[in-house]
This record gives C-alpha cells, structure tokens and sequence, in this order.
C-alpha cells in the first residue's frame, strides 16, 4: 500500500474445483510467494503455470517470472518489451509469445564482432541482424540531446551539435547493448529427464538494439 508493487503474491487452492472470491485477508492454506523469489504484480495464469511481473521497467523492457504452481517452483525469469503477444498450446506444451528483451554485458558499436558474436551465441538471433545496433545507438543518442535541448531556455541551431559533443565524450557508444527479438518460450509440467523445464527459442533476428538505460 503506498508502494509499488503488490502487498503480497500468493497463490490459494480452490475448494471443490471452485475459484474462491479474492480477498484481502490471507488464508490459513494460501502460499505467499517469498519477497526473494519476486515482487511485482500478478499477470495470470495458465495451463498450470502462474506469471507475474515486475514493478519497474528497465531498458525497455519489463522483468517477469513465471511459476509452476503445482511444486510451486520458479522457472524462469526473462524480461519482454511489450507483454506476451498470446499463450497457445503445441502438443499440449504451454508456448508463450513475447518480444524478449536481452541485456549484454558487452557494447556490438564499441566491441565490435567479438561482442557480435557473444549476443548471437546467447540469443540466437543472426550477427547481421546486429547490424541495427549503430543505428540504434545514434538514434538514442540524437534523442537524447533534443530532449536537452527542448529544455534549455534559449535553444540555437548549434544546440544540438554540442549536446551531441557532450554525449559523446560521455562515452555511450561504450553502454552494454540492449537487444530485442521476437521469441517462443515452452513450457513443461514436470522434468522428466529428458530435457530442462522450458526452452526459449527465437523467432527472427534482432528487431532493435540501443545503449542500455
């Protein structure tokens, strides 16, 4: 209350195959999930599996965890630009569609092919997808300095060319590179042995790549 994010996440049985009506009080039989697991907000729930995202956005992107509430184990968590696009089930394997936001510990402008190749291996997106990455990074850069500029009192026409200078001897080009693209997250009910819990998998190449917030 007052805060962001929910007072407390819990998942409570139903009774007699019956949804119970929510309620504020907390019931004797309700899991609350712990603070150290997640904290953030409910999304809903399907084929077995509980979403829940973040409280706050970071570069571009929304944090989210999925659940799965029968041995009430955390899965995953991964963030998406913009919610999940749809649920469907494949075989009866819940399949989860987003535009999957991955935050690199390397800059594709400053490190070139060696970071290139690092993004590729962890996402699986093409390397000439990455091409979007300077693009990216001068858009973000030109975005910038017009909002400095729109602030200052008396703006000129040489405003943006400074605040440009400014940013780049601010060093961005160097920022961790933030990339997005359109995946296929499955789902499993049990481990069975014979393969992990979900898989991500995906969908096309990088759709946008900026410096990271």
């Amino acid at each position: 209350f007052g805060e962001v994010g929910a007072e407390r996440l819990a998942i409570a049985p139903s009774t007699n195959g019956k949804v119970r009506p929510c309620s504020e009080t907390q019931e004797s039989d309700e899991y609350v999930i712990p603070v150290e697991t997640w904290s953030g907000y409910f999304a809903g729930a399907k084929s077995g599996f509980a979403f829940f995202t973040a409280e706050d956005g970071v570069n571009s992107g929304t944090g989210f965890m999925v659940l799965r509430i029968a041995d009430k184990k955390k899965l995953l968590e991964d963030s998406t630009e913009h919610g999940f696009e749809n649920i469907e089930l494949k075989a009866g394997v819940p399949v989860v569609h987003y535009r999957r936001v991955y935050s690199a510990k390397c800059s594709v402008v400053a490190g070139g092919a060696s970071c290139i190749d690092t993004i590729a291996g962890a996402t699986g997106v093409s390397k000439a997808s990455l091409a979007s990455c300077e693009p990216g990074y001068r858009q973000a850069k030109e975005s910038l300095a017009r909002e400095r500029c729109k602030i200052k009192a008396k703006p000129d026409q040489q405003c943006m060319a400074r605040e440009l200078e400014v940013i780049r001897g601010q060093k961005w080009d160097a920022a961790p590179s933030v990339v997005s693209y359109a995946v296929e997250l499955e789902l499993r009910l049990a481990n069975s042995g014979a393969g992990p819990a979900f898989v991500i998998k995906p969908a096309g190449g990088a759709l946008a790549c900026h410096p990271a917030d």
